[in-house]
């Protein structure tokens, strides 16, 4: 009988199975005192590492420490559901395997496919919250021109007599024009100011 819990921080082999399966039984290196609720606490010094698993074709390695285990073989804990990447259904008493051939990032078209093929979706928002606001005079730029940044907006800007905008074609580009002319001789004596500057 195999464990899945995420309750133990280790994986625990019982001694009978260790031996049944014929895998090769270390030293430990420590004493670990491990709490269980058959026992009060069992001292353990015996590892059986990368023990092999297969779980739906996939094979996965895991460190098991020996126990004294009564009607359990193996129990699968925390460190194992963690680097495997493991998901645990509560609600519907499973678990996830991921796919190792699973791409991590699709783009928002194959989202929409899957949707409609009837795969799940969760939304994960990440927010930061700032322990300490900045003071308006501890900022250069705002504490210099205090008189362009009002303390409080006072309402919409005012209705101008014409409206100004920007009305783009979507199929225009960017208009490329040189910003200024300058002659030869004045574009020698700036490239050598350049260089002087950038030489200090």
């Amino acid at each position: 009988m195999i464990f899945f819990d995420f309750g133990a921080s280790h994986s625990f082999i019982s001694y009978a199975s260790a031996a049944m399966l014929g895998v090769p039984v270390c030293d430990l290196r420590l004493r670990l005192l491990v709490s269980t609720p058959a026992f009060a606490s069992v001292v353990a010094s015996e590892l059986c590492a990368g023990c092999p698993i297969i779980v739906n074709e996939m094979k996965y390695k895991v460190n098991l420490i020996c126990l004294p285990l009564v009607d359990i073989d193996i129990i699968l804990g925390r460190d194992w559901l963690s680097t495997t990447r493991i998901l645990i259904d509560c609600a519907n008493k499973r678990l996830i395997f991921p796919q190792v051939e699973e791409e991590l990032l699709i783009s928002a078209g194959q989202t929409e496919l899957l949707l409609r093929d009837g795969a799940e979706c969760c939304l994960l928002l990440a927010t930061m919250s700032v322990e300490t606001e900045k003071v308006i005079a501890e900022i250069d730029v705002v504490r210099d021109f205090a008189k362009v940044f009002p303390d409080e907006v006072l309402g919409l800007p005012p209705i101008r007599e014409m409206e100004f905008s920007i009305e783009l074609v979507p199929t225009a580009g960017p208009v490329s024009v040189a910003p200024y002319r300058m002659a030869p001789a004045e574009l020698v004596e700036l490239k050598g100011q350049l260089e002087d500057l950038l030489e200090k």
